[in-house]
């Protein structure tokens, strides 16, 4: 869930079997013909072999006169860049960097929120955006490290799930996690929402969060607000749901986010959180910090 991506264009012909580059926002792929249609240009059906899928309508005003052959069932599933980045073939957007991943979620979501520094008995991250489980097991790395007594909570709230296999395959380059992953895995494989270990005590919310989000009863000390880019997942960064936020934050709660769009900014500092743009990671020049008002808290 990183990156904000940019547009760009398409090349390339159906009928002479080039390679067509389309980039529509933030999804990127490449249609290639298949062997078939090398053969025969006339042939009424198009493949899409690789990359992150547009939707089907948007494929369709691209071959208007092809029947497309879409793979529905790879939404649900990421796609890999150099065999363990994940992305999101739903979203046309990646999970984490690729350039050291953990280390832009300390800077990102950790220092974002004064994480450890802030930590206390009873401490409670909530995240917009579960999706591999790399912040949590961060801040729990943290937490551990910091000899805090009792269990960090911790609530994820993610629409679509990825399978555990998934998880694993992303998560498993990360060995200095694998003590903290490994208890977590086996509760997902046995289906658990809940899951409870020594250190730890999280959530895993599912469904859509403009829905589940409002029902929530619970308030965070953090939040990691780490959707997809507003461009490529806008329903999580929409006004309505960032205003349930204040309400489901506790006193001098704080979040952080990757993402330095304007109306993200705006749609905070009008809920009243006091929204500051600060150096983003790596590539990224900007991201976006902040803590909620007493005043807005209160209300």
């Amino acid at each position: 869930m990183w990156g904000e991506s940019t547009h760009g264009t398409a090349a390339g012909t159906a009928a002479d079997g080039a390679l067509f580059d389309y980039a529509d926002g933030c999804a990127h792929f490449d249609a290639r013909p298949s062997d078939s249609e090398a053969k025969n240009a006339a042939a009424p059906y198009l493949d899409i072999h690789t990359g992150h899928s547009l939707s089907v309508s948007f494929i369709a005003k691209l071959f208007p006169d092809r029947v497309v052959k879409f793979n529905q069932y790879n939404a649900d599933r990421p796609d890999w860049l150099e065999g363990s980045i994940p992305v999101s073939a739903r979203y046309g957007d990646i999970y984490f960097s690729a350039d050291d991943p953990l280390g832009e979620t300390r800077h990102v979501f950790l220092a974002g929120n004064g994480l450890p520094g802030r930590f206390r008995p009873g401490f409670h991250v909530a995240e917009l955006g579960f999706g591999t489980g790399l912040n949590m097991l961060a801040v729990l790395a943290e937490w551990c490290a910091s000899g805090i007594e009792g269990r960090l909570t911790y609530t994820g709230f993610e629409a679509h799930p990825l399978q555990v296999n998934d998880i694993e395959r992303a998560l498993s380059p990360f060995t200095e996690l694998s003590f903290h992953l490994h208890p977590v895995l086996s509760a997902l494989r046995e289906g658990q929402r809940v899951i409870q270990t020594p250190s730890l005590q999280a959530e895993l919310v599912t469904g859509d969060a403009r829905t589940t989000l409002p029902l929530w009863d619970g308030r965070a000390d953090a939040w990691f607000l780490d959707g997809f880019s507003p461009s490529c997942n806008p329903e999580l960064w929409e006004d309505d749901l960032l205003a349930k936020l204040p309400e489901r934050t506790a006193p001098d709660g704080t979040f952080a986010t990757f993402t330095a769009a304007g109306r993200v900014r705006r749609a905070l500092t009008a809920v009243g959180f006091s929204v500051e743009r600060t150096a983003g990671f790596g590539r990224k020049r900007h991201m976006l910090r902040g803590r909620l008002n007493a005043e807005s808290r209160s209300k």
